[in-house]
C-alpha cells in the first residue's frame, strides 16, 4: 500500500516538472519571438483599424512573417497587461523594432505624425492640391 502511494507521488511529481519545465520552455520561445526585430529595410507605414482584434492583428503579423504564430500576440499583449489599451491609428514601423515594441507603441497611441507647411499668400485651391498630395491624408473638401 505505501509502495503505490510512492510510486504515485513519484508519477505526479515527474509529470509536474515536465509540465513546468514545458511552460518554461513555452515562455523563453514567446519572448524570443517578441523580441526578434522585424526584417525591414526601411519603414513601413501600418495601419491599425478601429475595431481590429489582437487576434486579427497577430494573424497579420504571422502573414508577414513577423511571428511563427498568429497566437503569440495577443498572449505578449496579454501577459503584459497592453491588450485593452491597443488603439487605433496609422503608425510607422521602423527597421530594428520588436513586435514588443511595436506592441507598446500601439498601446501608447504613439501615431505616426505628418507635417504641412502653409505658405502665405496661396489660394484655397493651391492649399487643396498641397493636401491631396500629402501621404496618409484624404480629401474630403470640394471647391
Amino acid at each position: 500500500m505505501q509502495r503505490r502511494y510512492v510510486l504515485i507521488g513519484g508519477s505526479l511529481s515527474v509529470l509536474l516538472l515536465a509540465l513546468g519545465l514545458g511552460l518554461y520552455a513555452s515562455w523563453i520561445a514567446l519572448t524570443r519571438h517578441l523580441d526578434q526585430p522585424f526584417d525591414l529595410h526601411e519603414p513601413l507605414i501600418f495601419d491599425l483599424a478601429p475595431g481590429t482584434s489582437l487576434s486579427q492583428l497577430g494573424s497579420e503579423f504571422a502573414r508577414r512573417g513577423w511571428l511563427p504564430y498568429a497566437f503569440e500576440l495577443p498572449l505578449g499583449a496579454q501577459l503584459h497587461q497592453l491588450s485593452a489599451r491597443i488603439q487605433a491609428g496609422t503608425y510607422e514601423i521602423n527597421p530594428g523594432e520588436t513586435p514588443r515594441l511595436v506592441l507598446k507603441k500601439f498601446a501608447q497611441g504613439r501615431v505616426k505624425i505628418y507635417s504641412v507647411t502653409f505658405v502665405e499668400g496661396r489660394t484655397f485651391g493651391q492649399l487643396q492640391r498641397q493636401l491631396a498630395s500629402l501621404p496618409g491624408l484624404r480629401l474630403e473638401l470640394s471647391g
